[in-house]
Protein backbone atom coordinates (compact mmCIF):
# COMPACT_ATOMS: atom_id res chain seq x y z
CA UNK A 1 0.00 0.00 0.00
CA UNK A 2 2.80 2.40 0.83
CA UNK A 3 4.46 1.96 -2.56
CA UNK A 4 1.23 2.87 -4.35
CA UNK A 5 0.68 6.05 -2.33
CA UNK A 6 2.39 8.25 -4.93
CA UNK A 7 0.37 6.75 -7.80
CA UNK A 8 -2.88 8.08 -6.35
CA UNK A 9 -4.25 4.61 -5.75
CA UNK A 10 -4.14 5.22 -2.01
CA UNK A 11 -6.37 8.16 -1.18
CA UNK A 12 -6.30 10.07 2.08
CA UNK A 13 -9.45 8.22 3.16
CA UNK A 14 -7.88 4.81 2.51
CA UNK A 15 -4.67 5.84 4.27
CA UNK A 16 -6.69 7.10 7.24
CA UNK A 17 -8.57 3.82 7.45
CA UNK A 18 -5.34 1.80 7.27
CA UNK A 19 -3.74 3.93 9.98
CA UNK A 20 -6.81 3.57 12.21
CA UNK A 21 -6.78 -0.19 11.59
CA UNK A 22 -3.17 -0.53 12.68
CA UNK A 23 -3.76 1.54 15.80
CA UNK A 24 -6.79 -0.58 16.68
CA UNK A 25 -4.77 -3.77 16.16
CA UNK A 26 -1.96 -2.36 18.29
CA UNK A 27 -4.48 -1.47 21.01
CA UNK A 28 -5.86 -5.01 20.94
CA UNK A 29 -2.37 -6.47 21.44
CA UNK A 30 -1.72 -4.13 24.35
CA UNK A 31 -5.09 -4.97 25.93
CA UNK A 32 -4.48 -8.70 25.56
CA UNK A 33 -1.02 -8.30 27.14
CA UNK A 34 -2.61 -6.41 30.03
CA UNK A 35 -5.16 -9.22 30.37
CA UNK A 36 -2.37 -11.80 30.48
CA UNK A 37 -0.58 -9.77 33.16
CA UNK A 38 -3.83 -9.46 35.11
CA UNK A 39 -4.36 -13.24 34.96
CA UNK A 40 -0.80 -13.89 36.14
CA UNK A 41 -1.28 -11.44 39.01
CA UNK A 42 -4.60 -13.10 39.90
CA UNK A 43 -2.96 -16.56 39.95
CA UNK A 44 -0.10 -15.23 42.08
CA UNK A 45 -2.58 -13.64 44.49
CA UNK A 46 -4.56 -16.88 44.68
CA UNK A 47 -1.43 -18.83 45.56
CA UNK A 48 0.03 -16.49 48.17
CA UNK A 49 -2.91 -14.43 49.47
CA UNK A 50 -6.11 -16.34 48.82
CA UNK A 51 -8.10 -14.45 51.46
CA UNK A 52 -7.48 -11.15 49.67
CA UNK A 53 -8.52 -12.64 46.35
CA UNK A 54 -11.68 -14.10 47.85
CA UNK A 55 -12.67 -10.67 49.19
CA UNK A 56 -12.05 -8.98 45.83
CA UNK A 57 -12.93 -11.71 43.33
CA UNK A 58 -15.77 -9.71 41.75
CA UNK A 59 -13.45 -6.78 41.02
CA UNK A 60 -10.77 -9.10 39.61
CA UNK A 61 -13.33 -10.75 37.35
CA UNK A 62 -14.75 -7.39 36.15
CA UNK A 63 -11.28 -6.16 35.27
CA UNK A 64 -10.47 -9.38 33.41
CA UNK A 65 -13.72 -9.40 31.45
CA UNK A 66 -13.37 -5.70 30.61
CA UNK A 67 -9.83 -6.12 29.29
CA UNK A 68 -10.80 -9.21 27.31
CA UNK A 69 -13.91 -7.70 25.74
CA UNK A 70 -12.16 -4.42 24.90
CA UNK A 71 -9.24 -6.32 23.39
CA UNK A 72 -11.57 -8.45 21.28
CA UNK A 73 -13.61 -5.42 20.18
CA UNK A 74 -10.54 -3.43 19.11
CA UNK A 75 -9.23 -6.48 17.24
CA UNK A 76 -12.48 -6.86 15.30
CA UNK A 77 -12.65 -3.12 14.59
CA UNK A 78 -9.04 -3.16 13.35
CA UNK A 79 -9.75 -6.04 11.00
CA UNK A 80 -12.91 -4.40 9.67
CA UNK A 81 -11.03 -1.14 9.03
CA UNK A 82 -8.21 -3.02 7.29
CA UNK A 83 -10.63 -4.91 5.03
CA UNK A 84 -12.51 -1.69 4.22
CA UNK A 85 -9.25 0.11 3.35
CA UNK A 86 -8.18 -2.75 1.09
CA UNK A 87 -11.59 -2.84 -0.59
CA UNK A 88 -11.47 0.89 -1.27
CA UNK A 89 -7.88 0.62 -2.56
CA UNK A 90 -8.86 -1.93 -5.22
CA UNK A 91 -11.96 0.02 -6.18
CA UNK A 92 -14.74 -2.01 -4.55
CA UNK A 93 -17.72 0.05 -3.37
Amino acid sequence: MLGNKASGLITLHVAGLAISAWYALLASIILFLLLKGHLIFQAYTLQFNGAFLNRHIAAFNRIGWSLGLLGFATFVIGLIFMVRAAALAVGAP
